[in-house]
């Protein structure tokens, strides 16, 4: 139990702080309820104990906690607002928490559930992140410094033993200061301390509020000592199996308690991200999520794999997604068949015979787009087709009359090669002589009487084909 302050210590510092009530004692100190006169409001007032006013080195520490504490404002530590010295007693005038710490929460609750669990450890760890930040290593996280009030957020005070550089040379290599129960391997050898110190004691209060009990215990301060730099860690799940808490938690613990600073998290933030994720699991019955792991200790499940970072939302509707998809695939669809297409006709330009695709050629006329010419049945025309003779060059110039198109439903694949030859538009008269011919008209027999062709040209109903033109 606090003591109460003898009769040498002033009931009122600084004319505005009165002291009412002893509510927490340390080794160094005596925190008092007391109220602020000026302000009228409750303030917690910590007076360092009279036989240690003469010593140097813990009152230069004690003010160093007040410079420390004030220089970090967070919603989850404790504000400083006053300290001083008065009559030889040194004092710190701090925010008043209505509420309890955590070690009497462990006391009388533990184990705790998870999901009160995971809020504290999480409001905890916001305050961490604020303190490293600053350049501080807190070096006393332990859950009788961890203040939970009426309002359920969790608050880290009592910065006595805090590490800063302005101060390091208070606390230099080979001394140990901190509660064993809570300490880092690295700061039980007396070695420089970094903030993976304070996430390993946090991780040690995460394993006590889920299981009731302390990670390493040893008969003395010195045996637990020697847990903590080699003793092997029973995983929570082994601890208390009737919970039924996951390997992810397991994992989260083995490395917040890693034997080397390096392979445990990396920030405050870090942990705080990753013991969510697995104590929402837990508490989800079974969650598949899993968090970031450097190395398991021997002992304990291997590292699990990444955690699943939580994504963006994305929106709740998107009423032109659909429409849009569609319109991009309709014109990707037109563009490809448009470069087809254009494709197909190069080639059948650039090579008439040798590229046959057995489709109509869009550069050739259409059936349809040609009138029709009537058939004129040849009276005898002949079963085979007749020799080449050759022609006498016509006295008259034949004008250009367009090519016939064949009226046979067959249509050719290829175009011909040999350039069409003009046909007159008048026969000349006939004298008996088959050589007066059209050229691109197939010969038939001369007519026997002399007279003079009709005036419509004779079309081979076999089709003109390219092939028989004459020289």
């Amino acid at each position: 139990m606090p003591q109460a302050p003898n009769n040498n210590q002033p009931r009122i510092f600084a004319e505005r702080y009165r002291v009412d009530a002893p509510i927490g004692e340390g080794a160094h100190a005596t925190t008092w309820r007391g109220w602020d006169l000026r302000l009228d409001r409750p303030v917690a007032i910590k007076l360092l104990h009279g036989h240690l006013a003469s010593d140097n080195v813990f009152v230069e520490r004690f003010r160093s906690e007040a410079r420390v504490a004030a220089s970090v404002r967070q919603a989850n530590v404790v504000d400083v607002y006053d300290f001083g010295q008065q009559d030889g007693t040194l004092y710190i005038v701090m925010q008043y928490i209505d509420g309890e710490d955590l070690k009497s929460l462990i006391q009388h609750s533990a184990p705790l559930p998870v999901r009160d669990v995971r809020s504290i450890i999480g409001n905890v760890l916001d305050g961490l992140q604020a303190i490293h930040a600053a350049g501080i290593v807190h070096r006393d996280i332990k859950p009788q410094n961890v203040l939970i009030g009426k309002d359920g957020i969790a608050r880290v005070t009592d910065f006595g033993v805090a590490d800063v550089q302005s101060t390091s040379g208070l606390t230099g290599e080979g001394l140990t200061i901190g509660t064993v129960d809570y300490m880092a391997p690295e700061q039980a050898q007396g070695l420089p301390l970094t903030p993976a110190a304070d996430l390993y004691a946090t991780g040690v209060m995460l394993y006590e509020m889920l299981t009731g009990t302390l990670p390493f215990v040893g008969s003395s301060s010195r045996e637990t000592m020697l847990q903590h730099i080699n003793g092997q860690l029973i995983p929570p799940s082994t601890r208390l199996p009737e919970r039924g808490l996951t390997p992810a938690i397991d994992s989260v613990i083995a490395q917040s308690l890693a034997k080397i600073p390096a392979r445990r998290f990396g920030s405050a933030r870090a942990m705080k991200q990753a013991v969510g994720q697995a104590l929402s699991a837990a508490a989800t019955n079974g969650s598949s999520q899993t968090t970031t792991l450097i190395q398991a200790q021997p002992g304990m499940a291997p590292p699990m794999p990444p955690p699943a970072y939580a994504q963006a939302t994305p929106y709740d509707q998107d009423a032109g997604a659909g429409l849009n998809g569609a319109f991009k695939t309709l014109v990707a669809l037109l563009l490809i068949g448009a470069l087809g297409v254009v494709f197909w006709g190069a080639t059948q330009m650039l090579d008439g015979d040798g590229f046959n695709l057995g489709m109509p050629s869009i550069f050739r006329s259409q059936d349809s787009d040609v009138t029709p010419t009537p058939e004129v049945a040849p009276t005898d025309a002949p079963a085979v087709a007749p020799t080449e003779v050759p022609i006498e060059p016509s006295t008259v110039q034949p004008t250009e009359l367009p090519i016939e198109v064949p009226t046979e439903t067959e249509v050719p694949t290829a175009l011909p090669t040999n350039p069409p030859v003009e046909a007159p538009t008048e026969a000349p008269p006939a004298q008996g002589n088959p050589t007066d011919a059209p050229a691109v008209i197939e010969p038939i027999e001369p007519n026997p009487t002399n007279t003079a062709p009709t005036e419509e040209p004779v079309i081979d109903p076999a089709g003109y084909d390219g092939q028989n033109a004459l020289l």
